[in-house]
């Protein structure tokens, strides 16, 4: 009689597992990250603004540093709700593309870097610095970008690329703050950099202090920051990329 019974259970179970998972998918449904479209995580039209040509944006027109700075794109419309979700972590499923929009947007970097690189010091990526909350729930999402361009740039260049995480924010919030105050934030480097040539990386880019405050701390380890790349630059009425 037991067998009868859990055999009648089971039954119910499966019974209601299939409502219950329709019932999920009609709650919740796939819609795409960058433009909402239902039944897709991302789009063929979002996929294509991932990868977008890097340009080299304007310095004239980032009020908080002269450092020459890439970016894939401008953070708006659907590619800033992209970058969002990736931030948020709440569309993992998109991770794949992005890192892969960064394979073919930053194939424009390699003739640039090629030129401006020494062939006799290793080129280090490294992430501008995370705050302590993404830290603790290791939403590290400056750091995967990172990792991303060293998997893409390591067989392009005829240097050693690696990829680190030796930054740490030292001071609070952004938010509301202007460009004066963002370029005052501190940032600390906790390795040794003498001898390094780097790249940092950053999701995006508003006046690029804390790019500003990251070389800075590179500069003061011993190293010599000689770019920046991002995935997308915030929008200015007279942003423009560099001839």
């Amino acid at each position: 009689m037991t067998s009868l019974l859990r055999a009648a259970a089971l039954r119910v179970v499966a019974t209601m597992a299939n409502p219950l998972r329709a019932a999920g998918q009609l709650v919740l449904p796939r819609q795409c990250a960058g433009c909402g479209l239902w039944d897709t995580d991302l789009c063929p039209q979002c996929r294509q603004l991932l990868g977008r040509s890097a340009t080299l944006l304007n310095s004239d027109l980032l009020p908080a540093t002269d450092l020459a700075i890439w970016s894939q794109g401008t953070y708006a419309g659907a590619l800033r709700q992209i970058v969002l979700s990736f931030k948020s972590g709440r569309h993992r499923a998109i991770t794949g593309a992005v890192l892969a929009g960064i394979n073919d947007g930053a194939a424009a970097m390699v003739p640039w870097l090629a030129c401006q690189l020494a062939r006799d010091k290793p080129l280090a990526i490294i992430n501008a610095p995370s705050k302590l909350s993404r830290r603790w729930h290791a939403n590290l999402v400056a750091r995967q970008l990172a990792q991303g361009l060293t998997d893409f740039l390591a067989p392009q260049l005829d240097i050693a690329v690696v990829s680190a995480d030796p930054l740490r924010l030292r001071s609070g919030k952004q938010l509301g703050k202007n460009s004066r105050q963002r370029a005052k934030r501190q940032v600390q480097c906790l390795a040794d950099a003498t001898g390094w040539q780097v790249m940092l990386v950053d999701d995006v880019v508003t006046t690029g202090a804390t790019l500003e405050a990251s070389a800075k701390a590179i500069e003061a380890a011993g190293g010599v920051v000689v770019c920046a790349w991002t995935l997308a630059a915030a929008p200015t009425k007279k942003r423009t990329a560099r001839p």
